[in-house]
């Protein structure tokens, strides 16, 4: 977008001759100068120029540049009556080029010109711009080019303006070398016949640096040697009677199954054993009087040892309907609804019981990352929960036949327990990330393991 600064004075022409007009010219551009020294940042020393050294160069808008380091590629920095330059605005990207074909034509030489030169004539800015005499006044520091001033207006420019823009830029660009904190930089040129075969040996020698192999899986804290709670018999599970993750004493009633069934079998026990008992005593009675009931007194003695064997069975079964926790720890299970009313069978494990100071970390190692394990080698757990200061632990087991893990992923299970004597251990169940650490190699054979071991796969070789 085209920006119209307001109507500019009177093209600049050489002060009058006579003292009075000259002291009082003269002593404006020091002023001048002496505002211009005292500005402290570069930014408002670029804008400086294009805005207010419209008194001294009468000019309807300027634009200053700044090639970029290395080059001749020249960058609008400012612009007159403007604070901020869109970098993708079209009649900056055309100023742009025009600033490149003067840096590249004039040889660093100041340029005075007339639309359409520099630039091309079907371009549609140059009918719609306004101004068509231009003045190109290139910048120096230490005799190198570091960019251009470019300003515009309708008059064409004189001998008067040429060198007023001169002396204009050479304040501006002492000035802008001066600043303390903006100082202008520029970029020295390098011999790349040494640095790149220096860059090739460092490379190298950077490749072979010997560093650990290394795999991250996912780990979950379990417990050590927990204590499985199974069902005793078949049945139903009537209620969990303790809550998830709660901490229990030893005898502390865990579960409850369903025990109608088993109630009324030990009542028919009972009842059993008490016929049997009633039966054997009436034949020892008859046994005193009748020799021949004595044949009926062992039948009836083998009969009620069986009915009180089977009464104490149905007995013992029905205590078995609660269970209660064998040892104190944690009660570790899924989910209460997930138990509540569901049939079990015999062994079937419901729950167990850890020990919260005994622990270890189940880590799934993925077979496609799976790298050469040593014993004791070096693991770094990073939990979930508080992933800025990891866990060092050792491995103490890893399964050597693959299996599908809980992410439907072919893992193989490792197992590592924490190294030494941590202050505060995690809580079982947390989960995170685990760093293992094989055999050490060369760093560029680490970088480029995973790359390989995909062309091999792919191409067989």
């Amino acid at each position: 977008m085209t920006v119209v600064t307001p109507e500019a004075p009177p093209a600049g022409k050489a002060p009058p001759a006579s003292n009075g007009s000259r002291d009082v010219f003269t002593t404006q551009l020091l002023n001048f100068e002496s505002d211009v020294r005292r500005i402290r940042h570069a930014k408002e020393l670029h804008l400086h120029l294009c805005n207010a050294s419209r008194k001294f160069l009468p000019f309807r808008q300027a634009f200053l540049c700044q090639y970029k380091a290395g080059g001749k590629k020249p960058r609008i920095v400012a612009t007159s009556s403007v604070a901020g330059i869109d970098r993708n605005a079209p009649f900056i990207r055309w100023i742009e080029k025009i600033c490149e074909q003067l840096s590249t034509a004039t040889q660093s030489e100041q340029e005075r010109f007339t639309l359409p030169a520099y630039c091309d004539p079907e371009d549609p800015e140059v009918d719609t711009y306004p101004f068509t005499q231009f003045l190109w006044t290139p910048l120096f520091y230490d005799g190198t080019p570091i960019g251009g001033w470019l300003t515009v207006r309708e008059q064409p420019w004189g001998d008067f303006d040429c060198a007023m823009a001169t002396r204009l830029t050479e304040l501006y660009t002492h000035a802008w070398r001066a600043l303390p904190s903006d100082r202008l930089q520029i970029k020295q040129s390098i011999n790349k016949n040494i640095v790149l075969p220096a860059l090739a040996i460092l490379a190298v020698a950077i490749g072979v640096v010997p560093v650990p192999i290394t795999a991250l899986a996912p780990v979950e804290v379990t417990a050590a040697q927990p204590f499985i709670i199974a069902a005793p018999f078949d049945g139903v599970v009537k209620e969990i009677l303790v809550d998830q993750g709660s901490e229990v004493q030893k005898n502390t009633p865990l579960l409850q199954f369903e025990d109608i069934t088993l109630r009324n079998e030990s009542i028919v026990a009972r009842q059993r054993e008490l016929v049997a008992l009633t039966r054997w005593q009436t034949a020892r009675q008859s046994a005193i009087a009748d020799a021949s009931a004595k044949r009926e007194l062992e039948i009836a003695r083998a009969e009620f040892e069986v009915a009180q064997a089977e009464s104490n069975f149905a007995l013992n079964m029905l205590e078995q309907t609660q269970v209660a926790a064998p040892r104190s720890g944690l009660v570790i299970y899924s989910d209460k609804r997930d138990w509540t009313g569901r049939p079990v069978a015999a062994g079937e494990a419901i729950m167990s019981i850890a020990d919260p100071q005994e622990i270890r970390y189940s880590v799934d190692l993925p077979v496609r990352e799976s790298i050469v394990l040593n014993d004791q080698a070096r693991v770094k757990i990073f939990l979930d929960s508080d992933p800025l200061n990891p866990l060092e632990a050792r491995l103490i087991s890893s399964g050597y036949q693959s299996r599908v893990d809980k992410r439907n992923v072919l893992s193989y299970a490792i197992v590592a327990v924490p190294e030494g004597t941590p202050s505060k251990l995690p809580r079982i169940g947390t989960r995170g990330t685990a760093q293992l650490f094989g055999d050490k190699a060369a760093l560029a054979y680490v970088l480029l393991r995973r790359p390989i071991t995909y062309l091999r796969q792919l191409t067989g070789w």
